[in-house]
């Protein structure tokens, strides 16, 4: 059987169960809503990176001055659970940020993700957005590697 029709078959079996990975090494995930509905998408932009850079650099910072394992993982505790003031402050700035609207149900693969930031960059694979990237927040699809939504 040709590589591409197996991938293809995989692919078909994927969406099945709600997580799809299609040979090409991204997750592939389905925005909520039906396709009359709106989902926002921050544009990917030098304001957005400089954003989640200060993120990811804050967050580096805070674990190298941590001097026990527990102290780590209270820290991922409470950055996942999203009441801290750096996570509430990045969805705020994201919440601001230049963007555009998507139909729900467009699909897309996940670019970059981080427990620290309220959004995940993401390249669209289906409708009039295809091709484009953007950042959509966590909580405009399921993740099925979680369980969460």
């Amino acid at each position: 059987m040709p590589r591409q029709t197996t991938i293809r078959r995989l692919c078909l079996i994927s969406v099945t169960v709600g997580l799809v990975n299609c040979g090409d090494g991204y997750q592939h995930f389905t925005l909520h809503g039906g396709p009359q509905s709106r989902v926002r998408v921050v544009n990917d932009s030098p304001l957005v990176a400089a954003m989640v850079q200060h993120a990811l650099d804050e967050e580096r910072e805070y674990f190298r001055g941590l001097s026990s394992p527990k102290e780590s993982e209270r820290l991922a505790t409470f950055l996942q659970s999203g009441p801290g003031k750096l996570y509430n402050k990045l969805k705020n700035d994201f919440q601001r940020a230049p963007g555009y609207d998507v139909p729900g149900q467009t699909r897309f693969k996940l670019l970059f993700e981080s427990n620290v930031l309220p959004y995940s960059k993401v390249e669209f694979d289906s409708g009039p957005v295809k091709g484009q990237i953007g950042w959509i927040s966590r909580a405009d699809f399921d993740d099925t590697r979680t369980g969460s939504s």
